[in-house]
């Protein structure tokens, strides 16, 4: 065997390993991102076993957990990105944006109850069309309906009315007439 044959059988060998590497920590980052993902920590967070006092990074070589001692998920490092606290500046910025939606919300809600909308107006003008048809007297004859007029102001009826409307100094005359009769 020639020194090529060596050198591409320890290159193929070191392929093989960094494989089988590569394969470990995929395992590993999805063993670690089941565990980030039960503490609902950021990608950013640093997550770890607790077992007493002692603090273990979360790798499948871990001892085996006990009923008398079971492992506590626990974030020790939390990236300010992903810490989920809102700043103080984004917060006034969502107030803001909050209040011209509703102060837009408003505005549209009172515009459009304001303002009949045109289904209604061409309803009413086609409503006042039909009142003014039938109050019209030309149009009225060719159903052989007329009109009536006004009875004259003379009528009884009408006298009676007048009488209502006399004046509180008319009225005492009255009442003070009928006083005087007993």
């Amino acid at each position: 065997m020639g020194p090529r044959v060596r050198v591409r059988r320890e290159e193929r060998e070191r392929e093989r390993e960094r494989e089988r590497d590569r394969g470990k920590t995929y395992d590993r980052l999805l063993f670690a991102e089941l565990f980030r993902n039960a503490a609902e920590a950021g990608p950013l967070d640093i997550v770890k076993l607790r077992k007493g006092d002692k603090l273990f990074n979360i790798s499948s070589h871990l001892p085996p957990n006990t009923p008398d001692t079971p492992y506590v998920l626990q974030i020790v490092g939390a990236h300010p990105a992903s810490s989920r606290v809102i700043e103080a500046e984004v917060l006034w910025t969502l107030e803001r944006r909050v209040a011209a939606l509703e102060r837009q919300l408003r505005e549209y809600e009172e515009a459009s109850c304001a303002a009949p909308s045109l289904a209604l107006r061409e309803l009413k003008r086609q409503v006042d069309s039909f009142k003014n048809k039938f109050e019209n007297n030309d149009q009225l004859s060719w159903l052989s309906f007329y009109k009536q007029l006004l009875e004259p102001i003379y009528t009884d009826s009408c006298r009676r009315l007048q009488y209502r409307r006399k004046s509180d100094s008319m009225k005492r005359k009255i009442r003070e007439k009928f006083l005087n009769i007993w």
